[in-house]
């Protein structure tokens, strides 16, 4: 069989869960990793034929896929800016929209200097990550609950060779506000945020590969991790914090109620590219 026909056929074993066009640049990124081949040389080496290890491999692949894996995790790796970053079924996968997150505390901390700055419920790193690339000269701490995820985020420094400090924590506990370094400038987190109820309409290969602790909240409760993250905020801050969330599109007003009545001021809404609102900072002043 020949790349052509594979990425025929592949693609066509894909239409029950996406449509054309996007089984088509599925298998096409599929193609590209496993050969490390451009775009441009994928299409040069079109008719070249596979190898039966080549053909075992990508049809083991192909497999996952159709079972729903999303793509990322069956390379094992996903794209957040251009780091490198690995992912496996202990985190989210990194998404355009939490670029956006990053776009937007970078552009209003660029020009800042000495800042410490943590994120809670950092995952595979990818937040962390970026910001360190972005502000280098900035300090940033990132924290987990999950050992597994804690383990995948320091590989992924390590690849990326940046220097980040992580340690294990659950800010829903009070021991959490013990932590020995309490003061931070920026407080950054994109934590579980989705409704139970909000299940349904989410595609399976989330519901299936990705971990639900960091997903979703209790219908009756859905700030849940803000509430905390900004009762960190209030009980170590000695002088001023800046939080950055990435917000479910359906509680903005919601959460600019709970950061008013928190007593944090210079509170923004975002929009995403998409138009949701999916993003907002806020400032508390002691």
């Amino acid at each position: 069989m020949t790349i052509t026909l594979f990425r025929k056929s592949a693609s066509e074993a894909l239409h029950p869960l996406y449509d054309k066009q996007e089984a088509y640049k599925i298998i096409d990124i599929l193609l590209e990793e496993y050969f490390s081949y451009s775009a441009s040389l994928l299409h040069t080496h079109r008719n070249r034929l596979l190898e039966p290890t080549e053909m075992q491999a990508l049809a083991a692949m192909l497999s996952k896929l159709v079972d729903g894996m999303p793509l990322q995790l069956v390379l094992g790796k996903a794209w957040f800016f251009d780091l490198h970053i690995q992912v496996n079924k202990h985190t989210l996968i990194p998404r355009p929209e939490t670029e956006e997150l990053v776009n937007w505390i970078v552009e209003e901390n660029l020009n800042r200097d000495g800042l410490r700055m943590l994120e809670i419920g950092t995952g595979s790193g990818c937040i962390a990550l970026a910001l360190k690339k972005f502000l280098p000269y900035h300090e940033i701490i990132a924290t987990d609950i999950s050992d597994e995820a804690l383990a995948l985020a320091q590989q992924n420094a390590e690849i990326n060779k940046l220097d980040i400090s992580f340690f294990q924590g659950d800010i829903l506990d009070p021991s959490f506000a013990d932590y020995p370094t309490k003061q931070f400038d920026i407080i950054v987190s994109n934590p579980p945020y989705i409704t139970l109820g909000e299940q349904a309409a989410m595609h399976t290969n989330v519901l299936r590969f990705e971990p639900h602790q960091a997903l979703f909240v209790p219908d009756d409760n859905a700030l849940l991790f803000y509430e905390a993250i900004t009762d960190y905020c209030l009980k170590t801050t000695d002088a001023s914090c800046i939080v950055y969330f990435e917000i479910n599109e359906n509680l903005g007003n919601e959460m600019i109620v709970m950061l008013k009545n928190k007593g944090f001021q210079k509170i923004a809404l975002k929009k995403d590219m998409s138009g949701k609102a999916r993003m907002i900072r806020a400032t508390y002043h002691r």
